[in-house]
């Protein structure tokens, strides 16, 4: 049972990863390049971990397992240092109109990379295991984002203009970044005897990277045109009144 749901979301994952990339692809990639980058490099790091999803699905073994942790912990955290430039590049872009742009972008990219630093001067430590000190950087770096796209979404809301694909992208982030804090949390929060809190905890991490990844497939959605075939009706005014 496990098996099969791990393997139907998996499929709807990458369906709907295609259909973004497809969508980019057509013209919204030249707007939001990174964001096109993004998802390619999202869909090539999940090919990359299928041989050890598939290990694990139907062969399960403490030597796959070690093998599936270490390709999963490099693959996030490159993801998570890619989401952390990303939102960055969108509050770029929300702050194009404002007065002040200049002085809040060079805030913005400045306290970024301090924060950045300091986390993983905090954390990096030689003498013990990648994963041991790669594990708390990654957090840091999920709160630091968090935290960015909050004022993102702050920004977009205070905004006249506002870009209605930039909000959906927002949100969107926001949902996820909020679906992988309480699933950390259930996974946190297990222990041997109890394991069911880490099995919710991994699907609402999965489920909120779908919805994410379902919400910029529809932001990039092509917009509806009329057809040629049935041309528009004149206003009323200008038809010829009836003679009685």
């Amino acid at each position: 049972m496990t098996a099969a749901l791990n393997l139907a979301q998996a499929l709807i994952w990458f369906v709907l990863e295609a259909i973004l990339i497809g969508r980019l692809q057509r013209g919204g990639w030249r707007r939001y390049p990174l964001v096109f980058a993004f998802a390619i490099t999202e869909f090539l790091v999940a090919v990359a971990e299928l041989p050890t999803f598939w290990a694990i699905t139907f062969h399960d073994s403490p030597v796959f397992r070690s093998w599936s942790a270490r390709v999963y912990q490099r693959g996030e955290v490159f993801l998570e240092f890619f989401t952390f430039v990303l939102v960055i590049s969108l509050i770029f872009r929300a702050s194009a109109y404002l007065p002040v742009r200049r002085l809040m972008r060079i805030a913005c990219v400045a306290g970024a990379i301090l924060f950045a630093g300091i986390s993983f001067w905090v954390h990096y430590d030689p003498r013990i295991k990648v994963g041991l000190w790669m594990a708390p950087w990654t957090r840091d770096l999920n709160l630091g984002t968090s935290i960015l796209d909050l004022a993102l979404w702050a920004l977009l809301l205070e905004q006249r203009r506002t870009d209605d694909c930039l909000l959906i992208l927002s949100g969107a982030l926001g949902i996820e970044f909020t679906g992988a804090a309480i699933g950390h949390s259930l996974r946190s929060v297990a222990t041997h005897y109890h394991a069911w809190p880490a099995l919710i905890g991994a699907k609402v991490i999965v489920v909120s990277s779908i919805i994410r990844v379902y919400l910029w497939a529809r932001a990039f959605r092509p917009a509806a045109h009329p057809t040629a075939s049935t041309p528009a009706r004149p206003p009323a005014a200008a038809w010829p009144a009836r003679r009685n």
